[in-house]
């Protein structure tokens, strides 16, 4: 590492080191670094770093947690108090890694790049499951934090919905495939309410669209409910207690850990029981909401608190967390019930989990031989707290005696506090772990490795009286710790935008030398630094006015970004490139000094794909509030379109039927299938009515044609046959077919009806004395019925828009018999709830070749075949109908959804372009001529 021109031996070394790890997460707190370089201090894990070794040797783990889901708040206590390294061999490394998602986590752990993982029930189990049997196989080892209202939590916006009962009718929301997800639904289920809309949305969107009124409730988890509640934006109206439902987190660990390294996977264990046990001692709670603060971004210290002990409305006596550790009744009910919630929205196969994805004595053997039994604790209700009753707190710096010359530790340290306070005002409620200062004659560096009190360890090489470097240097080593540097330090695709955490930092170090040279004039930090005041503009102007750091002529840094772009990712210690880069932000930094607060939102994800992709990583990740600012530093290098969010990035998928139906499952599915290859976030909406034409006419009218879609189904063409409503084939451009089935007649198991032709001969006799539960009135389940009646059997359709409702309607015996497609009842036909009497289709199901086909009995019922598909607006742009069509048919084919579609025999065969293209109208025009000759 070369030593800085500037100051002498100080800079390189710790602008690498430092931006090494500005990858994933969030603010936390264990391992620092600076500038990635052989002996120059510690960025990723060095090449002989231990692995999983043999027992008793030490280990380097990685660890994956939510920080800013309460439930998982265990880990967090474990990083900031590291009790693993209690039981850990002695030598042994850990990383923690933030994410803002459990699927994140999950894809780390099945990829090897880390070995345990805390998340939410619905990651934990697609995770485990899909993983079986597999390389990366993961096994759950114990519960988390268990409660009621920790996931499930349901918000009305001020002046919304009062009770959940006026969720009736409503425009409601919940972050699509996760426990609060599950949890919403379940709620409108068990208390029968059908919203207006239900969107699946992400957590900002969910905030925005309550503030905005768009809105009238949404579930969500903590810490967010209450940051919500805070800011008045929305109040409380139910949870999990409502219903006895509990939600909770689960810790998962590679199945090779457990394995090869039984004594690494009990030394966690036992750290993670000291851990719930800590997080369950009242006596812990500020020191716990400290900690949560230094891990977390956008939360202030009452938040924190109130989020995990003010006492529920419902029950205020009531734990608010309880921790089983073990898989205890509460703990096995939760994995019951998100699996049942995960098969019926096609995630996994089968609503059981995988035998081997439990395993249940390591954590037994923990508690047995601490001679505890469940639960290990609980988090009791605390009085709540208002803002400004907890410390905030500003960050600690000790300076190490040793290697400064002629300056002694005490202005050294009022100097880098000075540093810090200038730049950590600018970021309100972002709390940071103590750090500690020492001398280096190498290069300034923040180490990853945290000390062992969990402080970041910061070296610089500046000495004696030359106050401009400590100044330059610790602005820039601080500018590393508030951009959350030390995220993922292994991460090796941190250094391919590397380099521009080296600008901003380049651009800190100017930004506070011209502060503090304008500051120290009037109020030093210590008398005698006065006079240094003029030293300090001196550094920056000499700084600023270097050649290097210069465009040439009418250059844009756009242009000059697109010259540069390939030997800026290869080096991210170039520095004369990166003070260019630095020199023109310099001024943005000036007039937009929110762009300091937007720095606490840097590397928040993994900076994996284009720089471009990455800028909007940190845009998407900020608040709404700073996105402006952060589009003004996109415009510099993409122009003035890049700070815009781009077409792909978020498409709605409307989906005009109700939840847990069967469009509703393949929007999901899809969705999720989706994201990856389209590099584009989906918002779901489940707007049902009128056959599906409510959610159809929304499709058509939104703003944004290249971004919106929806699912439709056959039954919405037989309608439009009929000549109901204004919609038509013509108005659509259809993307994709994604399935193809045939309806059955179902009755149940004990019905006396043996055959459909007993059906049809007792009709006969007793015209509209049997009933028949339909999707429907006027579509194509009711006139597959009247075509049944053809010969004078004669059948009662009972239109049931609701699929529960119209099941439940069966086996009830409110109705004699169903009118549904075999994969929407596949579990009641392997329990033998259900009997198909009829396919009501030209030729036999192959997957029920004992059951007949209506054809054979002489009825023709050849145009019934129905459909679900994905289809545009026909206004959409055609590149872009040519991109979703051929991103859909690649997903059609991939593994997760042929094992789909094959479960739910629906699987349709492929088309071409031209098929595709013309399937509505063929299929509509097919429908209005089989109608016209049916008897009235």
């Amino acid at each position: 590492m070369k030593p800085s021109p500037r100051f002498p031996q100080s800079l390189p070394a710790a602008l690498r080191a430092l931006f090494l790890v500005l990858l994933l997460a969030l603010p936390v707190a264990p391992v620092l670094a600076a500038a990635p370089e052989p002996g120059a201090g510690s960025a990723a894990p060095a090449a002989g770093a231990p692995g999983l070794g043999q027992p008793g040797e030490p280990v380097a783990l990685v660890v994956g947690y939510q920080p800013y889901f309460t439930s998982a708040w265990s880990a967090l206590v474990m990083r900031g108090k590291r009790f693993h390294e209690r039981y850990l061999p002695k030598g042994s490394t850990v990383e923690f890694e933030p994410a803002l998602q459990g699927r994140k986590i999950a894809a780390a752990m099945q990829s090897g790049s880390a070995h345990v993982g805390y998340m939410g029930p619905v990651s934990a189990l697609v995770a485990a499951t899909r993983s079986e049997g597999q390389p990366g196989e993961l096994r759950l080892v114990a519960a988390l934090g268990m409660g009621y209202d920790q996931c499930n939590v349901m918000l009305a916006r001020v002046g919304g919905p009062a009770t959940l009962q006026a969720l009736q009718g409503s425009r409601l929301a919940a972050p699509r495939d996760s426990c609060a997800d599950r949890f919403a639904r379940e709620l409108l289920r068990e208390r029968s309410l059908s919203p207006a809309t239900y969107l699946g949305q992400n957590i900002e969107q969910i905030a925005n669209g309550l503030r905005a009124g768009r809105l009238d409730a949404a579930a969500v988890w903590e810490p967010v409910a209450t940051r919500l509640v805070q800011e008045g934006v929305a109040r409380r109206i139910g949870s999990g207690r409502e219903l006895k439902l509990a939600d909770g987190g689960f810790l998962v660990m590679r199945a090779e850990l457990l394995e090869r390294r039984p004594d690494v996977a009990q030394a966690w264990l036992q750290a993670e029981l000291d851990a719930q046990r800590f997080l369950a001692d009242p006596a812990n709670a500020e020191e716990i909401v400290r900690l949560a603060l230094a891990q977390t971004a956008g939360f202030d210290a009452a938040t924190l608190w109130n989020a995990l002990y003010a006492a529920a409305e419902a029950d205020p006596q009531a734990p608010r967390m309880t921790f089983p550790f073990v898989f205890d009744e509460a703990a096995r009910g939760l994995l019951a019930g998100t699996m049942a919630y995960l098969h019926e929205a096609g995630q996994v196969p089968s609503d059981t989990l995988p035998p081997r994805a439990l395993a249940v004595e390591p954590a037994q053997a923990v508690l047995r031989g601490r001679g505890l039994a469940p639960p290990v604790g609980q988090v009791m209700p605390q009085p709540a707290r208002d803002a400004g009753e907890l410390p905030e707190g500003r960050v600690r710096i000790t300076v190490r005696e040793g290697g400064w010359g002629n300056a002694n530790t005490r202005d050294i340290r009022d100097v880098l506090v000075a540093v810090a306070r200038e730049l950590q005002e600018r970021i309100p409620g972002r709390p940071l772990a103590p750090i500690v200062v020492s001398h280096s004659t190498r290069s300034p560096i923040s180490l990853y490795e945290r000390g062992p009190r969990g402080e970041y360890q910061v070296l610089l090489t500046a000495r004696d009286d030359r106050w401009a470097g400590y100044v330059y240097e610790f602005a820039h080593e601080f500018c590393h710790i508030l951009g959350n540097y030390d995220r993922h330090p292994h991460f090796q695709g941190a250094g391919a935008h590397q380099w521009f955490e080296e600008a901003l930092c380049e651009v800190s170090s100017l930004y506070t030398l011209q502060r503090f040279a304008m500051e120290w004039q009037v109020d030093p930090p210590s008398p005698r630094l006065q006079a240094y005041a003029q030293e300090l503009q001196a550094s920056a102007d000499r700084f600023l006015t270097e050649k290097h750091r210069r465009l040439a002529p009418g250059q844009t840094l756009a242009a000059w970004y697109a010259e540069n772009a390939q030997r800026l990712r290869s080096g991210a210690y170039d520095r004369d490139r990166n003070e260019v880069v630095a020199t023109l932000l310099l001024p943005l930094f000036d007039e937009n000094p929110e762009l300091w607060e937007a720095l606490g939102y840097l590397n928040l994800d993994a900076p994996g794909g284009s720089f471009e992709q990455y800028l909007r990583t940190w845009h998407d990740n900020a608040p709404p509030e700073l996105r402006d600012s952060i589009s003004y530093v996109m415009a510099l290098f993409f122009g003035p379109g890049a700070g815009q969010r781009d077409a792909a990035r978020s498409i709605e998928l409307t989906v005009p039927y109700g939840l847990n139906s069967g469009p509703d499952g393949i929007a999901r599915l899809l969705a999720r299938l989706l994201e990856p290859a389209l590099g584009a976030g989906f918002e779901l909406a489940n707007v049902p009515g009128a056959s599906g034409n409510t959610g159809l006419t929304r499709l058509l009218a939104a703003g944004d044609p290249a971004n919106a879609l929806a699912i439709i189904a056959g039954n919405t063409v037989w309608v439009w046959a009929g000549g109901t409503g204004t919609v038509e084939p013509r108005l659509f451009e259809v993307l994709g077919v994604v399935s193809t089935f045939e309806s059955f007649l179902f009755v149940p198991a004990d019905s006396p009806f043996q055959s459909l032709q007993d059906v049809l001969e007792f009709a006969r006799k007793n015209p509209d004395r049997l009933r028949v539960a339909s999707s429907g009135a006027g579509g194509r389940d009711e006139l597959a019925i009247r075509a049944l009646g053809a010969q004078g059997a004669r059948l009662l359709n009972v239109p049931v828009s609701k699929h529960e409702e119209r099941v439940a309607a069966v086996l009830d015996k409110r109705v004699e018999l169903l009118f549904e497609e075999p994969g929407d009842v596949s579990e009641l036909l392997e329990q033998g709830k259900l009997r198909p009497l009829a396919v009501l289709a030209a030729r036999r199901d192959p997957a029920f070749p004992e059951v007949p086909a209506a054809q054979e009995l002489g009825l023709d019922l050849r145009p019934f075949t129905s459909f679900r598909a994905v289809v545009a607006n026909a206004s959409m742009p055609p590149q872009r109908v040519q991109a979703l069509r051929q991103a859909l048919a690649r997903v059609l084919q991939s593994p997760d959804w042929r094992d789909y579609c094959r479960r739910l025999l629906s699987c349709a065969d492929p088309l071409t372009e031209e098929q595709t293209r013309t399937y509505l109208q063929r299929y509509y025009e097919a429908a209005k001529a089989y109608r016209a000759q049916l008897p009235r």
